[in-house]
């Protein structure tokens, strides 16, 4: 045989031997997450574009009019739904499948109903889009897509669960905080999804169970899951180890869990709920800065002395502005519960502004930050991603929460001068106040 096809064959022959360690210096799970992230990305695409159509029709009321499935009151839940459904919900998970490989050192357990899931609730999030432009809303806010889609969703999110449960228990005693909020998520979104397809009683009771279960999808499970990510990132960044026991892990966690899971009656201050539940509201409230305290101090004493040798800088970047949106969140979920404040701004785009920090903020962002790591921080043009979607985020929520500000003022001012501005024509001062 000729020397130049020796050298070909011995080539060939040396690249096919490393292919299989090639492929396996891949983290465990990142076949499953890209799998999630990949129809994550495709439902934040649609999301983004169908909620700028939505917003646009506020400043343009003719845009797409004429068309029933094109309205805002159609387009502006649509968009809800595949944000905050779809994209946080499939990319939360998706990734948890990364970092409890991590933590537990084994391949993603029961996978098969990893990806059962996968497709599950994306099929609820597609009935329950269709379902919404078509006119069968619900009715209920929060809960707007019908009761079929959600129920389809909250299968997905029940095999979600026992895909993750089963990874965490083969090292349920060193799981660490990562393995603890990444393990809880999961379950609190199934339990939520579960109340939220109940049939609701009429009154009260019906309010307080439509709030827990909107509180356990945009609050509990994003905010779990978000921090779970986050020390997934922060460790894998550091080089720490995940499943080192400390007590401000610990006492950041329960804290957090247990306040989170309490906050479902901030909705309803000055509504028909009973006094005693409202104050209930503003006191978990306030408790809500003890885990953000707790879990910044855990954070900051873990990697202390080994900020400056990291050198995967993008995938920090984006953890920090998850924990600032998550923590700024809290800030404003307190203005809102507190009586004096919410006066102002409950029923107004002050809502909206603390849906996009947790949703557009906290859970993307550490959303970005997990696929940064997954990928070695070579994610493509991280700059430029990092730039514009943090300013974005920043003019969303700041321009939702002066909006909502300035309009609870507004509405205030009509009758405390006798002129009623909140109907009537007056109303003109609302809508002049908001349309910037």
């Amino acid at each position: 045989m000729p020397a130049a096809q020796e050298d070909a064959v011995s080539v060939t022959a040396e690249t096919e031997s490393n292919q299989p360690e090639l492929a396996s210096t891949a983290p465990p799970g990142t076949s499953t997450a890209r799998t999630h992230l990949l129809v994550a990305a495709v439902l934040l695409v649609v999301g983004s574009l169908v909620g700028v159509l939505a917003t646009l029709q506020l400043v343009i009321p003719d845009l797409l009019g004429g068309i029933a499935f094109t309205t805002y009151g159609r387009l502006a839940p649509t968009a809800r739904v595949l944000l905050a459904d779809g994209w946080v919900v499939l990319g939360l998970l998706g990734l948890s499948y990364v970092a409890l490989a991590r933590v537990t050192g084994n391949e993603v357990r029961r996978s098969a109903a990893a990806m059962a899931s996968l497709a599950i609730i994306t099929l609820g999030v597609v009935v329950s889009v269709v379902g919404i432009l078509i006119g069968y809303q619900s009715g209920v806010v929060g809960q707007e897509a019908p009761v079929w889609g959600r129920a389809i969703s909250v299968l997905g999110y029940a095999l979600a669960a026992f895909a993750i449960v089963g990874t965490a228990r083969t090292a349920k005693d060193s799981l660490g905080a990562t393995g603890w909020y990444l393990t809880a998520a999961p379950i609190w979104l199934t339990l939520s999804g579960i109340v939220g397809i109940l049939p609701a009683p009429a009154g009260v009771a019906g309010t307080i169970q439509t709030a827990f279960a909107n509180a356990g999808t945009i609050g509990l499970f994003a905010v779990t899951a978000s921090v779970g990510l986050i020390y997934h990132v922060l460790t894998s960044v550091t080089e720490t180890d995940p499943s080192e026991p400390r007590p401000l892990a610990t006492l950041g966690f329960w804290s957090l869990t247990i306040v989170w899971a309490n906050l479902a009656a901030v909705p309803l201050i000055y509504s028909p709920v009973p006094d005693w539940y409202e104050t209930l509201a503003v006191a978990f409230a306030i408790a809500a800065l003890i885990p953000v305290l707790t879990i910044a101090a855990d954070i900051g004493l873990m990697v202390r002395g080994r900020i400056g040798d990291i050198a995967d800088r993008g995938s920090l970047r984006y953890a920090l502005v998850s924990g600032a949106s998550l923590a700024t969140a809290t800030l404003v979920m307190l203005l809102l519960a507190w009586r004096a404040t919410s006066a102002v701004a409950q029923f107004s785009t002050w809502v909206n502004g603390l849906e996009a920090l947790i949703i557009l903020g906290g859970a993307s962002f550490a959303v970005f930050a997990a696929a940064s790591v997954m990928n070695r921080g070579g994610a493509g043009l991280p700059s430029l991603h990092f730039v514009v979607s943090t300013l974005g985020v920043s003019v969303a929520a700041v321009a939702l929460l002066l909006g909502g500000a300035v309009v609870g003022f507004t509405w205030a001012a009509g009758p405390a001068s006798q002129e009623f501005a909140n109907a009537g024509e007056a109303w003109r001062l609302t809508a002049d106040a908001i349309e910037p």
